[in-house]
C-alpha cells in the first residue's frame, strides 16, 4: 500500500502551473482572469524534484479528477485550537489550525523554510471540514489563510472587519515569506457555509476586497479536452 495515495488535488502558487498543459483550476473566479496572486488546484500524481508531478490535460481528465477527489475526502484531518476568546468558563476558540495526514514520509514531504506538508492546506477544498471549523468557532463566516503547503489557519470574522483581518494578513505574510516554492498565497480568504465567497489582498499598506466570487461552469476546463 502506498504511503501517500495519488492522484490527489493540491493547492499551488500560480507560477508552478501552466493551465494550457496541466489539469488544474483556479481558486475562485473564472480561469481566464489575470490574477497572479490567486492559488490554483492541480492534480498531483506523485512527487518529483522536491515538488509534485502534475497531471496533464487529456480526454481522461474527468476520471482522474474523480479519483483525486476521493483521495482528498479520505484524507485524515484534525482541528487544533491556537487561540481563544472570552474569560474563564466562557472561553471559546477564536483561531484554529488544521492538521492533515500525520503519516506522510517526513524527508519526502519537507517544505522550504522548514515544516512538513501533511496535505492540510488542501483541506480548504472540503466543505465538510470547513463547516466543522465554523461550528467550532461559532461563526457564520471565517477568515482563512493558506500561506504555504502544510498550513491552514481559520478565524472568525466578517469581510470589512479590518481589526480582525489585519492579524490574519500578518500571519499569512510571516509564514509565506520563507515558503519558497511551497508558498501558496498571502491573501485572506472569506468562507461561509463551507465555501469560498471572497478574499482580501494587502500590499504595501494598501488593501483590496473582493466578494461574491463566481466560478466558471467548467472550472477544470474539461470541455476543452474532448
Amino acid at each position: 500500500m502506498e504511503r501517500v495515495p495519488y492522484p490527489r488535488p493540491v493547492l499551488l502558487q500560480r507560477d508552478l502551473i501552466d493551465p494550457t498543459v496541466h489539469l488544474c483550476r483556479p481558486i475562485g473566479g473564472p480561469r481566464a482572469a489575470d490574477d497572479p496572486d490567486r492559488p490554483w488546484v492541480a492534480i498531483a500524481t506523485g512527487r518529483r524534484d522536491r515538488g509534485f508531478a502534475l497531471a496533464e490535460r487529456s480526454p481522461e481528465a474527468g476520471a482522474l479528477v474523480e479519483r483525486a477527489t476521493a483521495n482528498l475526502v479520505a484524507c485524515p484531518h484534525q482541528w487544533s485550537v491556537s487561540a481563544t476568546r472570552g474569560i474563564l468558563f466562557w472561553k471559546r476558540p477564536s483561531l484554529l489550525r488544521a492538521y492533515g495526514d500525520k503519516m506522510v514520509p517526513v524527508p519526502e514531504m519537507a517544505t522550504d523554510g522548514r515544516g512538513i506538508d501533511d496535505f492540510s492546506s488542501d483541506l480548504v477544498l472540503r466543505s465538510d471540514v470547513m463547516e466543522q471549523a465554523a461550528a467550532m468557532l461559532c461563526a457564520s463566516s471565517m477568515f482563512v489563510v493558506i500561506p504555504k503547503r502544510g498550513w491552514l489557519m481559520v478565524g472568525a470574522g466578517d469581510p470589512g472587519d479590518m481589526r480582525a483581518m489585519i492579524p490574519m494578513h500578518q500571519m499569512a505574510d510571516g509564514i509565506a515569506k520563507d515558503g519558497g516554492r511551497d508558498t501558496i498565497t498571502r491573501r485572506v480568504l472569506f468562507y461561509r457555509g463551507g465555501a469560498l465567497f471572497g478574499w482580501s489582498t494587502l500590499s504595501n499598506g494598501q488593501g483590496s476586497l473582493t466578494v461574491t466570487v463566481r466560478d466558471d461552469a467548467d472550472p477544470w476546463g474539461l470541455a476543452q479536452d474532448h
